[in-house]
């Protein structure tokens, strides 16, 4: 990775990474990351690359859901002072925060309180119009952290099984979240759906996928989605133990396709992906660069088996 001169020692080079790294982690701040997406000076409501006069909304509506859900809420709060805000912030973290619900879901697998949380958002999406704003806030884990079946008669312990029988699977992630999407009121550009009345919607994603995978993120549950029912009936027989009432939604009639690229409830929805590997990367490697290192990104090994991945980076490191 490095040239750097030999009469550096080990402990001046532990100085240099550690100074790297403190760098890199400025750069990919959640908080700040947020808080350059989102901003309000009194007049005009901005999300993303879109704005709205704040005359013309009664209220935001926030959905900030994963992982990073209470920092990102927190930080778009903040950003959006003066603004009617309602939120409900479903996560695998225990706290409160001022200005939200906070519901704390399971992860990697669904429990009752993910089941709350989908009854809860989907209940606050409803109550949209054409003056309300909706900001979604996704990152890694969303999945998991609120979830509701199509079919209601699914229990809670069969939609348990059915994450684990995907993560036992050894399907891709995007594979995996092709059939939560498929099986899920939620997931799968459900969300924004629900939100089709709003005045405008944006998604700000924080990632924990390959690049290139928006709507695979937590499962897409604003996004249009670009997996089909026919990919999900390709994926089913790869994936053993799957509850009978789960095998026998996807070959009934409630198991239906989700909103595509050009649906009318994305007509006035965006949405970014702030936060990535990519950006890790980018922001490490450019750290790097100042402490006079030469650098080479290399994600070459994405996805493979880990046997495989093990092996390329110690051929290639």
């Amino acid at each position: 990775m490095t040239d750097f001169c030999g009469d550096l020692t080990l402990t001046r080079l532990a100085e240099e990474v550690r100074g790297i790294v403190v760098e890199t982690l400025k750069q990919v701040d959640v908080r700040g990351v947020v808080a350059r997406h989102v901003a309000c000076d009194g007049e005009v409501l901005r999300l993303g690359k879109e704005s709205v006069a704040v005359g013309e909304l009664d209220e935001l509506l926030v959905v900030a859901v994963g992982k990073a859900a209470l920092p990102m809420f927190e930080a778009a709060r903040e950003a959006l002072a003066g603004v009617p805000i309602r939120a409900v912030v479903a996560t695998n973290q225990a706290g409160e925060v001022e200005g939200a619900t906070v519901m704390q879901g399971s992860h990697p697998l669904p429990d009752a309180a993910s089941f709350q949380a989908a009854v809860s958002i989907l209940a606050l999406l409803r109550e949209v119009t054409s003056r309300t704003a909706v900001l979604f806030l996704i990152s890694g884990g969303a999945s998991a952290m609120v979830e509701a079946p199509l079919d209601s008669r699914i229990s809670l312990e069969d939609t348990a099984a059915f994450y684990q029988a995907l993560i036992g699977s050894g399907l891709a992630i995007a594979q995996m979240n092709a059939l939560r999407k498929h099986f899920s009121a939620v997931k799968g550009g459900r969300l924004a759906e629900a939100a089709r009345a709003a005045r405008m919607q944006y998604t700000m994603l924080i990632s924990d996928v390959p690049a290139g995978m928006p709507d695979a993120i937590g499962s897409g549950p604003s996004l249009p989605d670009s997996t089909t029912l026919a990919d999900c009936r390709g994926l089913l027989p790869r994936v053993e133990g799957l509850p009978a009432s789960v095998a026998e939604f996807f070959r009934g009639p409630l198991c239906v396709e989700t909103p595509k690229p050009g649906d009318g409830c994305f007509a006035r929805a965006h949405w970014d992906v702030v936060l990535s590997s990519e950006h890790l990367a980018a922001a490490a490697a450019k750290a790097a660069r100042t402490a006079g290192f030469r650098v080479e990104i290399d994600n070459g090994c994405d996805e493979w088996e880990y046997r495989d991945a093990g092996r390329y980076l110690l051929d290639h490191g």
